[in-house]
């Protein structure tokens, strides 16, 4: 084997074969809220595995987290979506985290929604 070939093959063992995982359900509020208290709870210990029918995906989330929320309630329709995405780099880039806020409270249904101003609009 050639010395470049050597290389090419030593450098390939350092890099991480790319992995996803998808999975969708439906359930209760608290079948659902059990899932999402267990991804904070690997957030927390900096470890998440995800695994369904023989597939699995292995996180190591650290360093800075985003955190990506959306929310939309079509009460003509009569559907309401939450969303939210959390994305990190693997190596800590030098990256001041961002100061907004997010308020999240939950408490009795009220059918009147009022949001919570930002602590840049004071």
């Amino acid at each position: 084997m050639t010395e470049r070939g050597k290389l090419d093959r030593d450098r390939g063992k350092d890099k991480r074969e790319r992995e996803e995982f998808d999975f969708s359900t439906t359930g209760g509020p608290v079948q659902i809220a059990d899932y999402l208290i267990r991804i904070a709870g690997g957030l927390r210990e900096g470890t998440l595995i995800l695994s369904a029918a023989g597939r699995a995906v292995h996180l190591e989330p650290a360093g800075i987290v985003r955190f990506e929320i959306a929310a939309e309630n079509k009460p003509d329709k009569g559907t309401a979506t939450l969303g939210f995405e959390l994305s990190w780099r693997h190596v800590n880039a030098a990256r001041g985290a961002e100061e907004e806020r997010l308020i999240i409270d939950s408490g009795p249904r009220n059918p009147l929604v009022t949001a919570h101003p930002s602590r840049n609009d004071a």
